[in-house]
C-alpha cells in the first residue's frame, strides 16, 4: 500500500477512536487532546513538512491566504501580548499559560487538516469512508444488543428514566453508547448516511439506500434535535439540486417556506420542547456581548467559555421583552443565576468568531461560501457522472455539517470539518479541470 495513504488512513483512524475518550483529567485537559497529540507523534515530520509546503504554496499564489494561516498561528501569542498590555476587553485574571494551552487544540487541529489538504487524495478517501461507516455499523450493533439484553449503561439515564415511567422503554431513550457521546455517535451517523447515499445515487445499488436508512435510524435514537437540522439541509439541497427549471425551483423554496411559516404560527412556544432552545438563545446573547467586546482580535482559541461569567446578556432582556413568551422568560431568569465558571456557548462558529475575532468572522464567511460556491459550479456543469454526484453531495454535506456544528459547541472536533474540505477540495478540483477539457 502506498506510504502516503496509510499514514492518512492511520491518523484518521486513530482520531476518530481518540474522540471516544471524553473523560476530563483533574488538570483541566480532556484525555482526547493528549490522544489526539500522541496519535500524531508517529507522522509528525510530515504533519510538519505538509504545513511548511502549504504555507510556501499559498504565500507564492494568493498572499492573502498565507499571510491569514500564518496570522492564525500567531495570534496566541497576539493575544498574550495584548492580555499583558492590559487591551481592553481582555482580562488579566487568566495566566499566560492558560491562554497558550487553550490555543493548542485548535492550533493543532488545523496542522492536522493542512496536512489532509496535501496529502489527500481519491484512493485514501475511499479507505476512510469504510472506516466511519464501520464505526456506525459498530454503534447501531451496540444499540441493538443494548435494547436486546435491556443494557442501561448505552442510554442517557435521566431519558431512561422518564421514558420507562411513560411506558417508552429503553426504545424511547437517547442512545450514548460506551462512548458516553450521543453526539459524536450523530456525527458519525450523519457522515455514514452522506456516504451511503452518494454510492447509492452513484451506482444505483439498493444495498447503498438500505444502509443510508440505518444511518438515519442511528441517528434518531441519539434523540438530538441537530441531526434532523443537517438532515433536512442535505435533503432539501440534494431534491432542489435535481431540479434544473429556475421557476420550479423557486417554487419549492416558496412553497418550504410557506410551510414552515404556517408551522411556525401554530406553534405552543411556551412548550417545554423549546426549552433547550431558550436556554441556547441566552448563550449565545452573551457570546454576541463578548463578540462585540473583542472585535479585532478575540479571546484566544478555546477561550470563549471561559469568559462566560464576565459577559453579560442584555440583548436576551430585549429578545424576552420583545417576543413576551413566559417560557422564555422564565429560562432567561434561571439562566442568570445558575452562576457557571465556565460554559460553551452551543455554537462552534460563534465560538470561532469570539476566539479570533475578524479573522474567525472571516473563516465562518468563508466555511459557508465556499461550498455554496462549488455547488453552485456543480449544479451549472453537472452530468450525473461519479465525480459530479460526488462534488455536489460533498458540497452539501459540507454545508449540512455546519448547520450541525452551528448549534454545538464543538471545537475539538473541527479536524472533522477540515477532512471533509479536503476531500471537496481534491474532486471539486478535478471536477472543474475535468469540464474545462470538456
Amino acid at each position: 500500500m502506498n506510504l502516503k495513504i496509510s499514514k492518512i488512513n492511520y491518523l484518521v483512524s486513530s482520531l476518530f477512536l481518540s474522540s471516544f475518550f471524553t473523560t476530563p483529567l483533574q488538570s483541566g485537559f480532556n484525555i482526547r487532546e493528549i490522544l489526539y497529540f500522541f496519535f500524531s507523534l508517529p507522522i509528525l515530520q510530515d504533519i510538519i513538512h505538509a504545513n511548511i509546503i502549504w504555507i510556501s504554496k499559498n504565500t507564492k499564489i494568493n498572499k492573502f491566504s498565507g499571510f491569514l494561516y500564518l496570522y492564525f498561528l500567531g495570534h496566541p501569542l497576539i493575544i498574550t501580548f495584548l492580555t499583558l498590555s492590559g487591551f481592553d476587553g481582555l482580562l488579566q485574571s487568566f495566566s499566560i499559560t492558560r491562554i497558550l494551552i487553550s490555543s493548542m487544540s485548535i492550533t493543532f487541529q488545523v496542522f492536522i487538516g493542512i496536512f489532509f489538504i496535501v496529502n489527500l487524495d481519491y484512493k485514501s478517501f475511499i479507505q476512510i469512508k469504510k472506516i466511519i461507516c464501520i464505526f456506525a455499523l459498530g454503534f447501531l450493533i451496540e444499540y441493538l444488543l443494548a435494547v436486546l439484553f435491556s443494557s442501561g449503561y448505552a442510554f442517557d439515564q435521566a431519558y431512561t428514566i422518564t421514558n420507562i415511567a411513560n411506558a417508552g422503554g429503553l426504545y424511547s431513550s437517547k442512545f450514548i453508547g460506551f462512548i458516553d457521546s450521543a453526539w459524536l455517535i450523530t456525527l458519525v451517523a450523519l457522515l455514514s448516511f452522506h456516504f451511503s447515499i452518494t454510492e447509492f445515487l452513484s451506482s444505483k445499488k439498493f444495498r447503498y439506500l438500505l444502509l443510508s436508512l440505518c444511518f438515519i435510524y442511528l441517528g434518531y435514537i441519539c434523540k438530538l434535535r441537530i441531526f434532523f437540522l443537517a438532515l433536512i439541509i442535505y435533503i432539501f439541497l440534494t431534491i432542489a439540486f435535481f431540479i434544473k427549471n429556475k421557476k420550479q425551483l423557486y417554487l419549492l423554496s416558496l412553497s418550504s417556506f410557506i410551510t414552515f411559516s404556517l408551522l411556525f404560527l401554530n406553534i405552543d412556544f411556551n412548550s417545554s420542547f423549546f426549552e433547550s432552545l431558550y436556554d441556547r438563545l441566552y448563550l449565545y446573547a452573551k457570546q454576541i456581548n463578548l463578540i462585540a467586546n473583542n472585535f479585532l482580535f478575540g479571546v484566544g482559541g478555546n477561550m470563549s467559555e471561559k469568559y462566560h461569567k464576565f459577559t453579560n446578556a442584555f440583548l436576551a432582556d430585549k429578545l424576552s421583552d420583545f417576543l413576551k413568551i413566559d417560557l422564555l422568560s422564565d429560562r432567561f431568569f434561571r439562566s442568570q443565576f445558575h452562576g457557571f465558571p465556565k460554559r460553551s456557548t452551543h455554537s462552534t462558529l460563534l465560538d470561532i468568531i469570539g476566539d479570533y475575532g475578524i479573522l474567525g468572522i472571516y473563516i465562518s464567511f468563508f466555511s459557508i461560501a465556499w461550498p455554496l460556491r462549488i455547488l453552485k459550479r456543480a449544479w451549472k456543469f453537472y452530468h450525473a457522472r461519479k465525480f459530479d454526484i460526488e462534488v455536489r453531495q460533498g458540497s452539501i454535506i459540507l454545508i449540512s455539517l455546519l448547520g450541525f456544528y452551528l448549534l454545538q459547541s464543538s471545537g475539538q472536533y473541527l479536524w472533522v470539518i477540515i477532512l471533509m474540505m479536503a476531500y471537496l477540495l481534491n474532486v471539486s478540483n478535478y471536477h472543474m479541470t475535468y469540464n474545462k477539457e470538456d
